[in-house]
């Protein structure tokens, strides 16, 4: 009997599963290049706690993201501060990778200094119209961190909030936890999604590294994503 071409399934299977997980949980977003210059890259990596399918309204990242300028540090706290409740707002934290380089080591502490004492951040194209603001984690951007949901503390290996211990998790989540977790120097992490971008078979698809816990906060009856307004709870998962 012949075998007729369906061209409905042929693209089903040819589409790209989508990672699913609670908000709230610890996504590897990105690992690539950060190019400084024509003759200077660093590795490093983005790692979220944003609900995944926020970050699945967008194209798959390039691997290499170029320098496009530097901003002054309190305007971009003022400009995301207004974005605060957009659910539209991508924020996270970059770690660099690679920590055997000591070239890739000393050239990420430059960034990372520079920063801080220019009182800047740094922006990096991703697509058109869409940016990366790199904003080092310092006493001065701490509180600012804080009020948007990035506490480092809530990513940590002993943190209860995940559903699984992280002695079980696999060696690379291992891995890559204890990178985040051991960053001395941190970058926050914010972009703004402006447009609608085609829902093409290529999109980004965060790595699933710790799935939170199902149940609410102890003392609390309300389980709120992180990208949820806070007059808006969300459902319980």
């Amino acid at each position: 009997m012949a075998i007729l071409y369906d061209p409905l399934r042929a693209q089903r299977a040819t589409q790209q599963e989508r990672n699913t997980a609670p908000a709230g949980s610890l996504l590897g977003v990105w690992s690539g290049l950060l190019e400084l210059s024509r003759d200077q890259t660093l590795k490093a990596s983005i790692y979220s706690t944003t609900d995944i399918s926020t970050f699945q309204l967008l194209p798959e990242m390039p691997a290499t993201l170029p320098l496009k300028g530097k901003a002054k540090i309190q305007e971009v706290i003022s400009h995301f501060l207004r974005l605060k409740r957009d659910k539209r707002l991508l924020k996270g934290w970059l770690v660099r990778r690679g920590t055997e380089s000591q070239e890739n080591n000393d050239g990420y502490t430059r960034l990372f200094d520079e920063l801080e004492t220019t009182q800047k951040s740094a922006l990096f194209n991703v697509f058109q119209d869409v940016k990366l603001y790199l904003v080092p984690i310092t006493p001065l951007t701490r509180q600012f961190c804080l009020e948007m949901g990035l506490d480092l503390e809530q990513i940590k290996a002993s943190n209860p909030r995940y559903e699984a211990p992280f002695e079980s998790l696999p060696s690379k989540s291992q891995e890559e936890v204890k990178g985040l977790e051991d960053e001395s120097h941190a970058f926050a992490v914010f972009s703004h999604i402006k447009q609608v971008f085609p829902q093409k078979q290529s999109f980004l698809n965060p790595e699933v590294l710790r799935m939170v816990a199902p149940q609410a906060p102890k003392g609390n009856d309300t389980f709120y994503s992180p990208i949820t307004s806070d007059d808006e709870p969300a459902k319980k998962p």
